[in-house]
């Protein structure tokens, strides 16, 4: 069996801001989005939230990550939050703040550069040349 088949079930979740959230401030906004993506998550996940000030890895250790990830948990999330950030809560409940960079990104970006960053870290695990 492939090392790439023995991960947990990795999930992307992303809230995009509702009708009426533009008459919410920043905080208040933080807050909604932070109670909606918690309603959302599976049971006894290991959250990892994205954040522009949070842990930064190269494709290796991000390859490292998900492979000691895989054990002792159901599921492993990725949260993106909101463009204002996220609440204090859901950072305090994260197993992990990670950064993709120190760049802004929206939404569907940084899904894209996620997404390929787990592309690529399944491949270094599996053994599998990325670059050719």
């Amino acid at each position: 069996m492939s090392r790439i088949n023995r991960f947990i079930p990795i999930r992307v979740v992303e809230l995009k801001a509702s009708r009426g959230w533009n008459k919410l401030s920043p905080a208040e906004a933080m807050k909604k989005e932070a109670e909606l993506l918690v309603k959302r998550l599976p049971p006894n996940p290991f959250l990892v939230l994205l954040d522009v000030g949070g842990k930064e890895m190269n494709s290796a250790e991000f390859a490292e990550f998900l492979e000691r990830a895989r054990y002792g948990r159901e599921n492993l999330v990725f949260a993106v939050g909101g463009p204002f950030g996220v609440h204090e809560s859901l950072r305090e409940e994260a197993d992990l703040l990670l950064s993709l960079s120190p760049f802004t990104f929206t939404h569907d970006l940084a899904r894209l550069v996620l997404v390929e960053q787990l592309y690529r870290a399944c491949t270094i695990n599996a053994g599998i040349p990325y670059h050719y």
